[in-house]
């Protein structure tokens, strides 16, 4: 396999030169995940979402509570939950993307059906995550138009790799990290119906950070050669990414920036210190041993493969990472 470099422009700085996989398309770089829980809707090597806009369709009816939140403090989270939902939004194009390639790969029916679901998973949570941006900017706020030029482009002789790789990334990674992030933020959480939407957010993103597995053991059954791509991403993921993120947790300075930053905490957001802890954690506790079991798993279904030679296969599966 080899790796070229190109300059691409990724969204974040306008086209700097990024590192391509040959193999899959896939851009072969540490991305900063606890900025963008869940599925994200990579294109060109970007996450891209929609604009916000005034609409009330998107908006579930939120009963948080908003009695005593100072107008900059409500303001912050209607930014964060805006946030929220235009991610969550992007993630049914994400969803609905899949499912053409489950088609497009022949995979099983029980993954399309998954998948499908998902996408209603999504659309309900950009629906609550809207419905609280809206009542915290006493506005009602929704998703404008997706932008889906060149959103099904993938490298024409190698459809599997591209796939498995942009599903280990955007599902295993992603949804792992929003699940326990919805989780996180719904523990620290005061208000109730917040922690009831984080909660309900996290059990589903459970379920799609499944699903995202279950692709990828398919996919290894199908070709085993793709575990040393995913290995070689793998070890990306774990390099730490740069914190220069803009969210409205990263405006305010001093006593200031401290009670916005509680406020927020109440409200199910996390600071990015904490979501990158929990990135550090999800790896090395959730990540990396699932990918080796996986990779563990296929390498002992080959035939002719001695319990001596899985043993020494394993030991250098860890040692990769």
């Amino acid at each position: 396999m080899q790796n070229t470099t190109q300059d691409e422009p990724d969204g974040r700085t306008g086209g700097d030169a990024v590192t391509i996989d040959a193999t899959t398309g896939f851009v072969l770089e540490a991305l900063g995940w606890a900025t963008i829980p869940g599925r994200p809707f990579v294109v060109a090597h970007a996450a891209r979402t929609a604009d916000a806009i005034e609409r009330a369709d998107y908006s579930e009816l939120a009963g948080a509570r908003l009695d005593g939140i100072p107008a900059e403090e409500r303001a912050a989270l209607a930014a964060e939950w805006t946030r929220v939902g235009l991610l969550e939004h992007a993630s049914v194009a994400a969803f609905a993307r899949f499912a053409l390639q489950l088609l497009g790969l022949g995979a099983p029916p029980e993954l399309l059906q998954t998948c499908q679901q998902a996408m209603q998973d999504e659309l309900r949570h950009t629906r609550l995550a809207f419905g609280l941006a809206s009542a915290y900017a006493a506005t009602p706020l929704g998703p404008g138009r997706l932008d889906l030029e060149h959103a099904l482009d993938a490298p024409e002789n190698d459809l599997l790799a591209h796939v498995a790789m942009s599903t280990f990334v955007e599902g295993c990674i992603g949804e792992t990290l929003a699940a326990l992030d919805a989780r996180e933020g719904a523990s620290c959480a005061t208000d109730p119906y917040v922690r009831e939407v984080l909660s309900a957010i996290a059990r589903d993103e459970e379920r799609h950070a499944q699903l995202a597995w279950r692709f990828l053991d398919w996919a290894l059954g199908e070709r085993p050669s793709l575990a040393q791509p995913l290995l070689d991403r793998a070890r990306l993921a774990r390099a730490p990414s740069p914190l220069a993120v803009p969210t409205a947790t990263s405006r305010p300075t001093g006593t200031e920036r401290e009670a916005s930053r509680a406020t927020l905490l109440q409200h199910g957001i996390l600071p990015l210190e904490q979501r990158r802890e929990l990135e550090a954690q999800a790896f090395e506790h959730v990540l990396a041993p699932c990918l080796l079991a996986l990779l563990d798993k296929h390498a002992g279904m080959a035939s002719g493969v001695s319990e001596h030679a899985q043993a020494a296969h394993s030991a250098h599966l860890v040692a990769q990472l």
